[in-house]
């Protein structure tokens, strides 16, 4: 993989991450506002835990949908310790000064987004996705 394509993929994955933050603190936001009596500290931990599932997922999958079969193991590796990466940083340095509401939420993100990655690295889940283009026609 070249500089240019690392870069990109880093740069959407970070997009879709950042995103996915956004629309969890948005739907928190209107769970709580909509629910009112029953708005609690466990619906936006839930809403960030399913923002990192989702954005484990997006983010492998964007990765890898563009590049050949025999380079998505190595990539997937790559991604994984990316992920890994951003993840502890959330954990360790972002999360504490979010203040008291978004702590855990947003550590419960960072730790189901690398969850989610690993799980589906080590189901091979790269070996699943189709390249575009070079399906064969089946008669």
């Amino acid at each position: 993989m070249s500089l240019k394509s690392n870069t990109l993929t880093l740069l959407r994955c970070t997009g879709i991450k950042l995103l996915l933050l956004l629309a969890a603190a948005v739907l928190d936001i209107i769970l709580s506002a909509l629910m009112l009596r029953f708005a609690s500290y466990a619906l936006t931990i839930a809403c960030f835990a399913v923002a990192g599932v989702f954005s484990g997922v997006c983010c492998l999958s964007s990765a890898l949908e563009r590049m050949e079969k025999e380079q998505r193991e190595k990539a997937a590796r790559h991604l994984l310790a990316g992920t890994a990466a951003v993840g502890i940083l959330l954990f360790i340095a972002i999360a504490p000064l979010s203040g008291r509401e978004y702590s855990w939420p947003l550590r419960l993100f960072a730790v189901t987004e690398v969850g989610t990655v690993f799980f589906l690295w080590k189901n091979k889940f790269y070996e699943d996705l189709e390249t575009p283009g070079r399906t064969k026609n089946k008669k």
